[in-house]
């Protein structure tokens, strides 16, 4: 780069207007858990460790519509968006916690117009919600696959 070419003009700017304060790095060390901690290359910029952990709620009795038959290469795409928009509500009702899904459920409809989504029929299930915050580590991920199968 050039000084008073385009590009080095746009670096110059965000060293001054947007680089100019400390900000927080999320980094994930790949190297070997055996390598000694004062030879890695991050060590020196005295970096603040943490563990990911999950944060689990169990829900029970979770209205649930069928996943096998959510959408068919013979659906119109209109009603196929549909359906996928209803299906990415549900989960974030689900993800909310929200009582608009479980069974027993008795809102006024005045007070929420939110129903689950009924494609054919909806199952009763107990589920279990993940949240995580940082990097999900390649053994857990591990762990849960050997647990699926």
């Amino acid at each position: 780069m050039l000084h008073g070419k385009k590009g080095f003009e746009r670096i110059v700017w965000a060293f001054k207007n947007v680089l100019n304060q400390s900000l927080t790095w999320l980094f994930c060390d790949l190297g070997p858990a055996s390598q000694d901690d004062e030879s890695r290359p991050i060590k020196g910029l005295h970096p603040q460790l943490l563990e990911s952990a999950p944060a689990q709620a169990k829900l029970k009795g979770v209205l649930t519509p069928p996943l096998q038959e959510l959408v068919s290469s013979q659906m119109p795409e209109a009603e196929m968006q549909e359906r996928c928009g209803a299906m990415a509500e549900w989960i974030a009702m689900v993800q909310l916690g929200s009582p608009r899904i479980s069974t027993g459920d008795s809102v006024d409809s005045y007070l929420s117009r939110y129903s689950v989504p009924d494609f054919d029929k909806n199952d009763t299930v107990d589920l279990v919600s993940l949240k995580w915050r940082g990097f999900i580590s390649s053994a857990w991920t591990m762990q849960l696959f050997l647990t699926l199968m």
